[in-house]
């Protein structure tokens, strides 16, 4: 199976892909809108599936013969609680009957934790950036500078730029509702303050 965060996410990210690799090597696959899947003259299925809540995550569960491989991508965009029950209540012993796999992939978020985050911190990892993909059609390290070009404000430690261009996890405090700062917001306990000031804890 394919997850992202809607049907329509996964026909955009995958539907292209499957219908140009079925084509190159004769593999027949049609698509069935009543399924939402790629199905294969042997049967074969891919099943594309989106998961904008715990119902649509459910219908991981009761394959006749168990998933054999799966795959959820642009993690960042799905409900941290919906992606962690897809993943632990009904992806994984959906997969466990065929010891199947199961790939979580995606653009970083914006902060250094959640579900998404910590399973890419537990389990196996894989990471790239334009410079290793060889099917643009500008070099890698010219897509990144130009990019950097287009946003003067950018450097190459901006934690946008490394988490959209790069791939990579960083703390970006801009994304922070009431950004953090510990001389302005660290407090101790016992700290005593001046009477009329306002104070909001989490």
């Amino acid at each position: 199976f394919f997850g992202a965060k809607d049907l329509k996410t996964c026909k955009r990210i995958i539907g292209p892909t499957v219908r140009e690799v079925s084509q190159e090597y004769d593999l027949g696959f049609q698509w069935s809108s009543q399924d939402n899947a790629f199905i294969a003259p042997n049967g074969y299925q891919i099943w594309l599936i989106g998961l904008s809540e715990d119902g649509e995550a459910d219908k991981l569960r009761g394959a006749a013969h168990g998933l054999v491989e799966g795959v959820i991508d642009e993690c960042s965009t799905i409900p941290e609680d919906v992606l962690k029950y897809a993943v632990l209540d009904c992806a994984l012993p959906a997969l466990g009957e065929n010891d199947g796999r199961l790939a979580l992939s995606g653009t970083p978020g914006p902060l250094m934790s959640g579900f998404f985050y910590e399973q890419c911190q537990a389990r196996t990892n894989f990471h790239w950036d334009p410079r290793d993909n060889p099917f643009l059609r500008v070099p890698g390290q010219r897509f990144l500078e130009q990019a950097l070009k287009n946003n003067p404000t950018w450097t190459w430690n901006t934690p946008t730029f490394q988490r959209e261009y790069l791939g990579l996890w960083c703390e970006d405090r801009d994304m922070l509702v009431y950004p953090y700062a510990a001389a302005r917001n660290l407090i101790y306990e016992g700290s005593e303050f001046p009477s009329g000031r306002t104070i909001l804890g989490v």
